[in-house]
């Protein structure tokens, strides 16, 4: 007999009751998320009368009558062990089903695809009792799961409520050595002892209140010996800290700088997102255990008291190896993308000619935009063939460099190079973290292969940029059309700099010279710095033109420095006065710039003099001041911008913000 009491409904198990079996054994029916098709195909099975829906009458109106199961006084009233709760709402199942246990009822539970109108399945296929080990927290089984990857078996354990589904769940995997210890201090250093004898790592487990407190010594001992162990209090939801509830404390600034090599927090998860960063997180905790000498880790685990042990397996997890010089690399086949971001790697010539290597051995293309900076063969910037939804995926995309914005790279998986010893993970697919340089990375490989590719996957998207950038009709005046006229015409050898967002992306939709060195402040991504960064740049490359393209409430946060005593003659800077924040307005779907750009855009913020308040500031620093308003003006003063002028420069483009919008929807088009 088939008994849902306890039926892990967010595992989908194979088992299923069919209809007919439901009418014989229950009296009564209640449907939550009272949608009616999925309702109408239960009329021809169960009685009306038995049947309590959860309905909003304004919109059912008197096709279905029902009340709503919000009311506890409902469910007092229904004879719960012959009751059956179906789930028709599938995206809230989970909610659903704590509301229902929250509010009394305690009868079996079913969602709507577990039940089937086959009557014969129940002749051929027979049923089994729903009997689990495991929790029904997805994150703890996560956690469970990745702990037996990363060969964790003993676990020193400290009683309590907290960490009761996690505890409970362990002794039922034989996997697991627990070892008991009613006082966490000496848990902790038991953990060492386990750990220096087998030099293997060991968990410790404790609930909330002050009992994690008493892990410090120990976790500090581990910390100097470097010890792999992992420290995994218990506790309720953070948000719940400093409300007067029993046992909550706040863990976020108690962890000191010798203790612990990373903290993290895992917390329920509803979605496949937040599925994937919690993998990535407790990865990053367990790769930290023995990446570069090891030691003590803490991971801080949130419960929210699900005393339902129905699970039976665990769900498979992503590891995340990490690979270091002294391993032994693995197998690389297929189509092969090397991503160069940000890096000063790239400087080494030596190492430009290695990567060419690479490419010519693997077949593997380098992508990237111009920050990368990347002057060697085999390389696409394919920022402008993926905003156009032109298909192309990678087999395995390699990533190198720091922070840098996304250009819409699709993947089966991702191998991250770095010596940070962060598995810095932005497409949620990586499969190995390589310790190691870049240079390190393509000498191994180009050791593996002698034969040369023929460099067909660069061809085809190649070929696809340059189709993708032809195709492209007249764009209206604004950041993009100046961009499409400017980038093929910047001098050799000169350094540009990218205001964040708009221009940065706009700009990388067309080539610039391989000569031309390409920056942006994208480490923290913010607009408050740009300006300062290029003139730097200017001061220590005087034989240089140094460029910075960016929008105006970018310029004016940052136009202070233009007083700076050290400006040179070589600086050229260009504003894209939009009169605001328009990709603010546009990229995050408010209504309209007119409507909505007061304050989320900072439409009309500055005071304008006689002319422009650019024109007056400038030229009272000495700048040469220069104005477009339309394409004309522009082509007319572009040369000059251009020159080896004998005074610092700065181009104002003044235009309606409706151009940008109105030319990116052309680009992205392709028409």
């Amino acid at each position: 007999e088939l008994s849902a009491s306890n039926l892990n409904l967010f595992e989908r198990s194979q088992i299923m009751i069919d209809i007919n079996t439901m009418r014989e054994k229950y009296d009564m029916f209640v449907f939550w998320g009272s949608l009616e098709p999925a309702l109408i195909k239960y009329s021809g099975y169960i009685k009306k009368d038995d049947i309590i829906i959860d309905s909003d009458s304004k919109k059912q109106g008197k096709k279905i009558m029902g009340v709503e199961i919000f009311q506890p006084n409902k469910l007092i009233e229904v004879n719960m062990k012959k009751t059956a709760l179906i789930i028709l709402a599938m995206n809230f199942e989970e909610d659903i089903y704590l509301t229902a246990r929250r509010i009394g009822f305690s009868g079996d539970v079913y969602s709507d695809d577990m039940i089937n109108f086959n009557s014969d399945l129940h002749k051929t296929k027979p049923y089994v009792v729903a009997e689990g080990k495991y929790t029904v927290e997805k994150h703890t089984q996560i956690l469970i799961s990745l702990l037996k990857e990363y060969g964790v078996k003993n676990i020193v354990v400290s009683p309590g409520s907290s960490n009761i589904n996690f505890v409970y769940s362990l002794q039922n995997d034989a996997f697991f050595k627990l070892w008991s210890c009613i006082d966490e201090r000496s848990a902790g250093y038991m953990a060492c002892g386990i750990a220096q004898s087998t030099g293997e790592p060991v968990a410790l487990s404790c609930t909330g209140a002050t009992a994690s407190r008493n892990y410090m010594s120990a976790l500090t001992e581990a910390y100097y010996s470097k010890l792999p162990v992992i420290a995994i209090t218990s506790s309720r939801d953070s948000f719940m800290i400093g409300n007067g509830i029993e046992q909550v404390t706040d863990r976020s600034g108690e962890i000191g700088k010798d203790i612990v090599r990373i903290s993290i927090e895992v917390s329920p998860i509803h979605n496949e997102v937040e599925k994937k960063y919690c993998e990535l997180n407790i990865n990053r905790a367990l790769s930290m255990l023995k990446m570069n000498g090891g030691g003590p880790v803490h991971i801080n685990l949130i419960t929210r008291f699900k005393r339902d042990f129905s699970a039976k397996t665990l769900p498979k997890c992503r590891t995340i190896n990490t690979i270091t010089g002294d391993d032994i690399l693995p197998v690389l086949s297929g189509k092969i993308a090397l991503y160069l971001r940000p890096s000063l790697e790239l400087r080494d010539k030596k190492l430009v000619e290695m990567i060419e290597i690479f490419c010519e051995k693997y077949n593997a293309v380098v992508i990237g935009d111009h920050l990368s900076n990347y002057d060697g063969k085999y390389f696409v910037d394919i920022r402008l063939i993926t905003e156009q939804s032109i298909k192309t995926e990678f087999d395995v995309l390699i990533y190198a460099g720091t922070l840098n914005s996304d250009i819409g790279l699709v993947s089966k998986k991702s191998w991250r190079i770095s010596t940070d010893g962060n598995l810095e993970d932005p497409f949620l697919n990586l499969q190995y973290y390589f310790n190691m340089s870049l240079m390190t990375f393509v000498g191994y490989y180009n050791k593996q292969l002698t034969k040369r590719g023929d460099a067909k996957l660069y061809s085809e998207l190649k070929c696809l940029n340059e189709k993708a950038i032809s195709n492209i009709s007249e764009l209206p005046f604004s950041n993009l059309w100046v961009a499409q006229q400017m980038t093929k015409d910047i001098p050799q050898e000169s350094i540009c700099y990218f205001g964040i967002y708009s221009s940065l992306h706009n700009w990388n939709y067309f080539p610039i010279d391989k000569t031309v060195k390409c920056y942006s402040t994208v480490g923290g991504y913010g607009i408050d710095g740009t300006l300062s960064a290029m003139i730097g740049a200017s001061m220590v490359n005087p034989t240089h033109l140094c460029f910075c393209f960016m929008g105006d409430l970018s310029f004016f946060y940052d136009m202070n420095v233009l007083g700076n005593r050290n400006i040179q003659n070589n600086v050229r800077i260009m504003v894209f006065n939009n009169n605001g924040g328009n990709s603010l307005i546009y990229d995050n779907g408010l209504p309209s710039a007119d409507v909505s750009g007061q304050y989320a855009g900072a439409m009309n913020h500055f005071k304008k003099g006689r002319e422009s308040i650019l024109k007056d500031f400038s030229e009272a620093l000495g700048f040469e001041y220069l104005l477009a308003k339309e394409k004309d003006d522009f082509l007319k003063y572009k040369g000059e911008f251009l020159s080896a002028n004998q005074r610092p420069i700065l181009f104002e483009i003044n235009y309606c913000t409706q151009n940008d919008y109105d030319a990116l929807n052309i680009l992205m088009n392709g028409r």
